[in-house]
């Protein structure tokens, strides 16, 4: 270790180090952009490269990872100028280590992979049973999407997903890939269709979301959605919206279903599923607003209701119901049920902390009640703002 902190084999080797997110280029292609291809960055490469998402030993390097847009047949191609001549990672095990990106499925010759791109885009046919189809505003007539439910039983499924579940690794922290001979695995696959001017219609891969089924005593399910992504040249655009709003809409009408759930959800998707949850659970706290009902005290038995009849786990039914209290009370100007509010709250935030909160003083203990409280306030009112 020399005196600034740098393992000696470092030493030197900074112009010989690159960010991995930075030299990284991902892309959707079809025969529409394979003469334009525009890439995509990930958002994490740690798991090919390590916590500090650094590569060693090349300069000017650029890693190109190419998708068919429809069946997502895979190209690779590493180019760099230079490379040092002893002290280099080997970027094609670490990309290949574990499967990660499977290696019996690269395509490293480019005119290679755009035929094959030619021969996807007219042979493929999306994996499952359609269910769902929608348009946006801002495409021409040309242009829908479409929603597939589909299983690891699915026909081609389980080789198709070797690269659908590469997405995972560059857009959502902490994923691991799923268990192929685990057949309760459900999955929502969402597609872009286009009709060519040549009359037949392509299609690209949008986004998807899976799910696993838990017991729910005595006879039904508790659905956990575990993986929920849209790529990110469709991000922005209201796809996230509308699969998670239909799904739910499917999820309500099945008898066999009594609770969503959600496996550890980034702040992104936290954001909206509460935008959603609340946007459905909305009506139910408008009427009551115009039957004059007062709204606090807030009894378990409403929010088991609304939990059952809304099919949320507890902590959402709980959480979703004090974003709409507040909205509701912040329109009517009711200050004594505001302060009402607040009270109501803190109890909470006491009862789900009071192991943490018991080993601080008075003083300290309602401090520290009074920041989480102003915190999550103003996470509710963010939310609140584009209901």
């Amino acid at each position: 270790m020399t005196e600034n902190g740098k393992n000696e084999i470092d030493t030197g080797l900074d112009e010989w180090t690159c960010n991995s997110n930075e030299c990284f280029n991902i892309a959707l292609v079809s025969t529409q952009n394979v003469k334009k291809i525009v890439p995509f960055k990930p958002y994490f490469t740690y798991p090919f490269f390590g916590q500090t998402e650094t590569i060693v030993g090349y300069k000017n390097l650029n890693i190109n990872l190419y998708y068919s847009s429809a069946a997502l047949s895979t190209y690779l191609s590493i180019n760099y100028t230079d490379k040092h001549p002893e002290y280099c990672q080997d970027i094609y095990q670490q990309l290949y280590e574990e499967d990660k990106i499977p290696r019996k499925n690269i395509i490293e010759n480019f005119d290679t992979f755009c035929s094959t791109v030619e021969k996807d885009e007219k042979n493929f046919a999306p994996f499952g049973k359609k269910f769902h189809e929608y348009r946006l505003k801002a495409d021409n007539e040309d242009t829908c999407y479409e929603l597939y439910n589909c299983s690891f039983n699915t026909k081609g499924f389980k080789e198709y997903n070797q690269a659908l579940q590469t997405f995972l690794l560059f857009y959502i922290e902490g994923s691991n890939f799923l268990d192929p001979n685990d057949t309760l695995w459900e999955f929502v696959l969402l597609y872009e269709k286009k009709k060519t001017s040549e009359g037949y219609h392509i299609y690209s891969t949008v986004g998807f979301v899976s799910f696993y089924p838990f017991f729910y005593y005595p006879d039904q399910q508790r659905i956990r959605i575990s993986q929920f992504l849209i790529l990110p040249v469709y991000q922005n655009k209201g796809h996230g919206a509308l699969l998670y709003k239909k799904l739910f809409e499917d999820f309500l009408i099945r008898k066999d279903v009594a609770e969503v759930t959600v496996e550890e959800p980034n702040d992104t998707f936290q954001e909206l599923r509460d935008k959603l949850d609340c946007r459905m659970l909305l009506p139910l706290f408008n009427k009551l607003v115009k039957l004059n009902e007062s709204l606090l005290p807030l009894d378990d038995d409403f929010l088991l209701k609304i939990q059952k009849k809304f099919k949320l786990s507890k902590k959402q039914a709980r959480r979703c119901t004090e974003i709409l209290l507040l909205k509701c009370l912040q329109d009517s100007k009711n200050l004594d049920q505001i302060d009402k509010f607040r009270l109501f709250v803190k109890r909470r935030i006491y009862f789900v902390n009071k192991d943490c909160l018991h080993d601080m003083d008075k003083e300290e203990r309602i401090a520290k009640i009074q920041e989480v409280y102003l915190n999550l306030k103003d996470d509710y009112e963010e939310i609140i703002h584009k209901l």
